[in-house]
């Protein structure tokens, strides 16, 4: 959040609206000579919820159904594809030594293939035949069918006289195929025959499987790392913090996981520590960071289906309650995912060309807390050159408050050089007075209280130079701070202003 002002001390806002309205009232005013006139300068109804969105904050906040706010800071949304994680499939060659000779399937980082649909890759061959008659080749792969049918090719070999015959069949196209081989294991089958009838062997018989790509696996993929992206996340609702504490009662740093591959994935966390404003860490402490925590994955009979995952490091199962109320100001971390992290290649999984692993890690923060002489400043322009005139004047504010929060606040007057010209009172003055709540922390009434700010002449003569008031306050929840609170959308503070000035016939 930007303006924390504009969640805790709406009334800010308030007296600001009524400074400007002051200016307009005055411009407008019949002078009478020693006269005394009594006018409404403000008066309003001042909604949380507004005045949230009004300060460009809302980005941040969510509200509940039932009007639970709650802040969330998230940091990038980190996605990773099929074609990120793992490498192109290796060419896969074959010395074939046997008219029925099989062929291991490995590729990279022990990846076992089950059963697989063929997006692209070719086959290649070569042999040499040393019969003295012409010879009849038929080739065929049995694990790889379409439609149910095993992929072959034939050739003729014609005998010129010459030997050895070789034959090369060029790279030829498997896409559309499908590969099904339970025993991680591949069969190429020759048969060649020749004129006179009879089945024989062939020399020096290669192949070579290349450029694979596959839009579906099942198998074993391996104990693969998923690598994130380290990331920060700035936590902006400490940064008006000046002085005092703020508490949140449930805060949580919660991992969401979108997974369609379908094998198990645990978590590998790396960093996750907090940074205070002062370069101050606070290394997040839970069995979760030291053991990780696992993901959920789609079944083989879920194919295409995205499991989602929300996991929270809470009050519950880590140290993060007394990290983020020592007011931290960024959330360092990288969480790696492992897949497969048992290393059981009896599970079966799957994953398709168009599988995805994307990660958002987010701080999140309902508004349920209490909070102890939380110190804000802020600066507003203003302009009291309309003041001419006047030797002395009484405001009076009334506010009737429905959020559990008080306020206890000063105004100073600046001139053009920032320099102090007077202040609004001796000392700090609650001006806002926080709504009862009951048992739960829920408000149960308004709070209304009735304030009196009186210039007399020497004071509006030292403020007639106003360029800027700084309001200070300190904020607390109900009780002085000690009572955790809910803070809902609907709450708001009503604000009524009224003043009354004596005039001079200097005007």
């Amino acid at each position: 959040m930007k303006n924390l002002r504009y969640l805790l001390i709406p009334a800010i806002a308030a007296i600001l609206v009524v400074l400007s309205a002051c200016k307009k009232d005055f411009d407008d005013l019949e002078v009478k000579s020693d006269a005394e006139y009594a006018f409404p300068l403000f008066f309003g109804d001042l909604k949380l919820q507004k005045l949230i969105e009004n300060s460009g904050d809302s980005i941040s906040l969510q509200i509940d159904a039932n009007g639970e706010m709650r802040f969330k800071y998230s940091g990038n949304v980190v996605s990773r594809t099929t074609d990120e994680i793992y490498s192109a499939i290796p060419a896969i060659p074959a010395l074939v030594t046997d008219t029925f000779y099989g062929v291991p399937v490995k590729l990279n980082n022990n990846i076992t293939i089950k059963k697989a649909d063929v997006s692209a890759g070719t086959v290649f061959f070569t042999y040499k035949s040393y019969h003295t008659q012409n010879v009849t080749v038929k080739i065929t792969i049995p694990e790889l069918k379409k439609n149910g049918v095993a992929w072959s090719t034939s050739r003729y070999l014609p005998y010129t006289g010459n030997t050895p015959i070789t034959d090369v069949i060029l790279p030829i196209s498997v896409a559309g195929y499908s590969l099904d081989i339970p025993n991680d294991t591949m069969h190429i089958r020759y048969e060649a025959v020749k004129q006179d009838g009879q089945r024989d062997t062939l020399s020096s018989f290669a192949m070579l499987v290349n450029g694979l790509k596959f839009s579906y696996m099942e198998g074993y993929f391996g104990n693969e790392v998923f690598p994130i992206s380290r990331d920060t996340i700035h936590l902006n609702i400490y940064k008006n913090l000046l002085g005092g504490e703020l508490y949140f009662e449930d805060p949580k740093v919660t991992v969401n996981v979108f997974n369609s591959f379908g094998f198990p994935v645990r978590s590998k966390v790396n960093i996750v520590k907090f940074k205070g404003s002062k370069g101050e860490e606070y290394d997040l402490e839970s069995p979760y960071v030291t053991n990780g925590f696992d993901f959920g994955y789609p079944k083989i009979t879920e194919k295409g289906k995205t499991v989602i995952t929300s996991f929270s490091f809470d009050k519950n199962n880590s140290n993060i309650v007394p990290i983020l109320n020592s007011s931290p100001v960024a959330l360092d971390y990288q969480i790696d995912a492992i897949a497969n992290p048992d290393s059981d290649p009896s599970i079966i999984g799957f994953m398709t060309d168009s599988s995805y692993f994307l990660v958002n890690v987010a701080v999140d923060l309902p508004i349920y807390g209490r909070a102890k002489n939380f110190l804000l400043e802020e600066d507003f322009s203003s302009d009291f050159g309309k003041l001419d005139g006047f030797r002395e004047a009484e405001f009076k504010l009334l506010t009737e408050n429905k959020l559990p929060l008080d306020a206890t606040m000063q105004m100073y007057f600046l001139d053009a050089n920032g320099q102090k010209l007077d202040s609004a009172f001796t000392q700090e003055q609650l001006l806002i007075e926080a709504a009862k709540v009951d048992a739960t922390g829920i408000p149960t009434g308004v709070s209304k209280k009735e304030t009196i700010i009186q210039f007399n002449e020497a004071q509006l003569n030292a403020v007639r130079k106003t360029k800027t008031i700084r309001v200070v306050a300190y904020v607390s929840t109900t009780s002085g701070g000690t009572v955790p609170v809910h803070i809902n959308a609907s709450q708001g503070l009503s604000v009524k202003m009224g003043a009354k000035a004596k005039l001079t016939n200097k005007l």
